[in-house]
Order: structure tokens, then sequence, then C-alpha cells
């Protein structure tokens, strides 16, 4: 049996306005990219798609903007996420794609989740 092993969580700085979040939803894992007020990237991390883990993760965080694409788990983790004071933008990656630029290479999706006006 192969063993887990358990993450050790770090404050995530905050910011005065609060932080927004890009969430990119995976069956097994679920990757994030959370931005500042300015838009400048703190933190890049992957959490399990579990309840457990998305509690663990995201109940600690300050109340802040989440913004994640359509897709099987969208209505869970989106009623989940709102029911720990969240702000949740669930949208249509297709629809959106447009005013998203593409993530460079090696950066999880979820930095290309989330929606920052005036980025390039």
């Amino acid at each position: 049996m192969k063993k887990r092993k358990t993450a050790v969580l770090t404050p995530i700085p905050t910011s005065p306005d609060g932080l927004t979040v890009g969430l990119d939803l995976g069956d097994r894992s679920s990757a994030y990219c959370i931005l500042d007020r300015h838009g400048e990237v703190i933190s890049e991390r992957s959490v399990r798609t579990t309840p457990k883990e998305m509690t663990g993760t995201f109940s600690c965080m300050p109340q802040s903007r989440i913004a994640l694409e359509t897709g099987t788990h969208s209505p869970w983790i989106s009623r989940f996420l709102s029911a720990m004071g969240h702000e949740v933008i669930v949208a249509n990656g297709a629809a959106c794609a447009p005013y998203c630029p593409e993530p460079p290479e090696g950066r999880p999706d979820g930095c290309a989740d989330v929606g920052t006006p005036g980025k390039s």
C-alpha cells in the first residue's frame, strides 16, 4: 500500500481588499493560483479534490473571490466554497477564452482561470 504524504499548510498573505483565486478543478487534484489586489501572483498550489482537503485549504483563507470553470465538480465545489463565505464565479471556459490569455508554459491552469481586468 502506498503511503500518503501530508502537506504542511503555511499561512497565505492577505491584502486589504481580499484575494482573487483561480481554481482549475480536476477529478483527483485541483490547481489554484492566488492573486493579491494588484493582480500579482502570491502563490500557486494544488489540493486534492475532496471535501476534507478543500475545507483545510479554503476555510483558513480570508473571504475571497474564487473563479472556476464549469465542469463535473463545479456545482458541489461552488456551493461548498460559497458556504464558507467566498464569492464564487463559475464561468464557461469556452465563452471566456477570447478574454483570457493562455498560461505561460509550465504555469498551472489555475492562473488562467482568474479573470484579472487589465492584465495581459
